[in-house]
């Protein structure tokens, strides 16, 4: 199990990962690239899930509905989380050809030209409720908005949050962390 936090967001990854998840954004195969290229961004979580290939992006948007609400209305938000997919994989390949870290990055390579396999993108997006329309009804639009932005590698795409999502669905359990007040 790997216990990893994003923002004020704890994910529990569990067995069914086999110790796979990283926070890749923290990865030094991600760092390497970003210090050489500026621009370069990553997802936040990668990993293996039985045995397709998981790249996660965290937004939490709570807190923040009037600055994110054109943001995700007209597109950003789901252009921002195709470009990170992009350079992810990128990354990861560039990691395996470079030989820098083969044995940890040759497995998602493998699942990345595995036909039979699956790479499923997931945005995690934790917003408060909306002012009118189904939660539901939003991820649809946007699950299909990144799906199409994401067609030229042919993942399954998904947006999840702690409201709709079952820990039994990806054997993944997420949680709120308390807020620290400063000051």
């Amino acid at each position: 199990m790997a216990l990893l936090r994003e923002g004020e967001l704890e994910f529990d990854f569990g067995p069914a990962w086999n110790d796979s998840a990283i926070k890749f954004d923290e990865d030094r195969v991600y760092q390497r690239a970003r210090n050489a290229l500026e621009g370069t961004k990553g997802v936040d979580f990668v990993g293996v899930f039985r045995s397709d290939l998981i790249l996660v992006e965290v937004k939490d948007l709570r807190h923040h509905r009037i600055e994110n609400k054109k943001r995700i209305a007209n597109g950003d938000l789901t252009t921002e989380v195709g470009q990170k997919v992009k350079d992810t994989v990128a990354c990861i390949v560039g990691s395996v050809r470079v030989r820098s870290e083969p044995k940890t990055w040759r497995r998602y390579t493998d699942i990345m030209l595995d036909n039979q396999k699956q790479i499923k993108v997931i945005l995690w997006l934790e917003e408060d409720s909306p002012a009118s329309g189904n939660l539901s009804v939003r991820h649809n639009v946007l699950k299909n908005e990144l799906k199409r932005k994401l067609k030229w590698l042919q993942v399954r795409a998904d947006v999840q949050c702690i409201k709709t999502t079952s820990s039994d669905d990806l054997n993944l359990r997420v949680r709120y962390l308390p807020t620290t007040k400063s000051g």
